[in-house]
C-alpha cells in the first residue's frame, strides 16, 4: 500500500476520533446545563423549606460540576493525544504535519494558554461549582 495512501487514512480516522471527542465534550456540557437548570428549579421549591434538602441538592450541583469538569479535561487531553500521534505518523513517514491539511483548526502544538483556560467549556462547570458552593453557605449562615 502507498505510504501516502496509509497517512491519508491514518489522518481521516484521527478526525474522526477528535471528532468524536468534540461531541463527547459538546454533549458533557449540555447534559451539565439540562441538570443544573433542574437542580435550580428544585432547590427554589425547598430553598427555605428544609435546610437538610436545599444542601444535598447544593452538594449534588456542586459535584456534577466537578465531574462535568474532569470529563471536558479528558475530552480535550484525548484530543490533543490525537493531534500528537498525528503530527508523530507524519514525521514516521519524513514529512511535516505543517505541510499537510490540519487536522483541526489550531494545533496542540501552538497552545494559547489563555483561551484554552478561559473556553467556555472549562469555565460553565467551574462557575456552577463556585455558585452552588456560595448559596450552600448563604443557606448554612442565614
Amino acid at each position: 500500500m502507498d505510504r501516502y495512501k496509509i497517512l491519508c487514512e491514518f489522518g481521516f480516522a484521527t478526525r474522526d476520533l477528535i471528532k468524536h471527542e468534540g461531541m463527547l465534550l459538546s454533549n458533557r456540557v449540555n447534559w451539565l446545563f439540562a441538570i443544573q437548570a433542574g437542580l435550580f428549579i428544585v432547590l427554589k421549591e425547598w430553598f427555605q423549606k428544609n435546610l437538610t434538602i436545599s444542601l444535598i441538592i447544593c452538594f449534588i450541583g456542586a459535584i456534577l460540576g466537578v465531574s462535568t469538569y474532569i470529563g471536558v479535561n479528558m475530552a480535550i487531553e484525548a484530543q490533543k493525544s490525537l493531534e500528537k500521534a498525528w503530527v508523530e505518523k507524519c514525521r514516521d513517514y519524513s514529512l511535516s504535519s505543517e505541510d499537510l491539511p490540519p487536522i483541526v483548526g489550531r494545533p496542540a502544538t501552538k497552545p494559547l494558554w489563555r483561551q484554552e483556560n478561559l473556553a467556555p467549556w472549562l469555565l460553565i462547570p467551574i462557575v456552577f461549582t463556585i455558585a452552588w458552593l456560595v448559596i450552600s453557605i448563604v443557606l448554612v449562615t442565614s
